[in-house]
């Protein structure tokens, strides 16, 4: 079974720009709206996914919160999927920023395909 990568993401627009690439680069994803989906997806089917691109700023559990949550589950996975912080804003564009919030790394926004190819070509 492929993996799949979990595209958290409450902006519309961005979420329409991630499938555009996904489909063109020919990664296999899922769209979560909101942190609460995606912890929801995760508790029932984490075995589906290989990693995750988790927007910062959103309703209900930021990113933050949504990833701190990820990381204190108690099963592996999800608890130690890679996940990278997408955001345009610059105070979690670097590798840093995102170690101390207990992440893997930061795609930042815009995302550019290249970038986005690379990263997932070293998990897919």
């Amino acid at each position: 079974m492929t993996k799949k990568v979990l595209i958290v993401e409450d902006d519309a627009a961005t979420q329409f720009m991630m499938a555009e690439f996904m489909d063109a680069l020919g990664y296999s994803y899922e769209l979560a709206e909101d942190g609460d989906i995606c912890l929801d997806l995760l508790a029932n089917e984490s075995h589906r996914f290989a990693l995750i691109l988790m927007d910062i700023h959103m309703p209900k559990f930021s990113g933050i919160e949504a990833s701190a949550r990820i990381r204190d589950m108690q099963e592996d996975p999800p608890r130690n999927l890679p996940i990278y912080l997408m955001s345009a804003d610059q105070n979690y564009h670097s590798p840093r920023a995102a170690h101390d919030l207990g992440l893997t790394g930061a795609l930042p926004k815009p995302v550019r395909m290249g970038e986005l190819d690379s990263l997932l070509g070293s998990y897919l």
